[in-house]
């Protein structure tokens, strides 16, 4: 199964740090959604210039006695401990060691603290807070903010804490590949379905390149771009949401495709709670 997201954000992170000569060691487990990864993914594995160790999950997701070891002997001997996501079993944990060995801990929600996250699930997600993460968050060193929205909800939560706001990394390839001299120009998002992602912003700049103007009515300068198909797919959360460029249409087979429809699924066989967004 293949992941976005955080998980490419980590890596290209983990990359860079190693490629800058810092020695990193990253710890995670074998899940793989609901199954596992095969069994060649146990203990350390070397990638891509640092060190990944795979412990065993338990039962579900977060579950690994096999990582909390692994928690216990790595951070005594770290210079700093970044937690990617909450609501986590091994974050209140690494709060208790790092205060324990005086290690500064950095903590990336990815938006798993605003409002509108912790509003799913809230019941668990509210006991928990009460059992073992509010005390977790208090003791972070820093939190790491991808938006300055994020940042502001961070502070409301957790009133004092240092914050960092830095938007997630694009590396730009340096060349694109060829395409056909006459072949329309597409565009394709991939990616789960919500109002925050105003994805109607990304459909009404590729029909304003069309047009041949900027988004505040100006001429765009060049040659405009024949802008003529958009196709948008991903997991969603709305039922029917109207744009001014297109509508999103209801998913009619929930049960083909993967995770976002499938490497190979058509337009009509998105997964379970997808939809897609055409232009009109």
């Amino acid at each position: 199964m293949g992941y976005g997201g955080p998980i490419a954000s980590n890596r290209a992170l983990c990359g860079a740090l190693a490629g800058l000569g810092a020695e990193v060691r990253v710890l995670t487990t074998n899940t793989d959604g609901v199954r596992k990864l095969p069994k060649e993914f146990s203990g350390w594995r070397p990638f891509e210039g640092y060190q990944i160790f795979y412990g065993n999950r338990w039962f579900w997701r977060d579950l690994s006695p096999a990582l909390a070891g692994e928690l216990m002997k790595e951070i005594p001997a770290a210079d700093l401990v970044h937690i990617t996501g909450t609501y986590n079993w091994f974050l209140p944990l690494a709060g208790r060691l790092c205060r324990r060995h005086g290690k500064p801990l950095v903590v990336s929600p990815r938006g798993s603290l605003v409002p509108e996250a912790r509003g799913s699930k809230g019941l668990k997600k509210r006991l928990f807070d009460r059992l073992s993460q509010g005390r977790a968050l208090s003791r972070v060193s820093a939190f790491h903010a991808t938006s300055e929205e994020e940042a502001r909800e961070l502070r409301k939560l957790v009133p004092g804490a240092r914050m960092a706001v830095i938007p997630n990394g694009v590396e730009v390839p340096e060349a694109l590949p060829e395409r056909e001299p006459n072949a329309a120009p597409y565009l394709l998002y991939l990616g789960r379905l919500h109002p925050n992602k105003q994805v109607e912003r990304i459909i009404e700049a590729f029909a304003r390149a069309g047009a041949g103007t900027a988004t505040d009515s100006s001429p765009l300068t060049g040659a405009p771009v024949n802008a003529r198909s958009s196709f948008v797919v991903g997991r969603s959360s709305i039922a029917q949401h109207q744009t001014q460029e297109g509508s999103l249409i209801e998913n009619p087979n929930p049960r083909a495709g993967g995770e976002h429809g499938g490497r190979d699924a058509p337009p009509n066989e998105l997964s379970a709670g997808a939809g897609a967004i055409r232009r009109q």
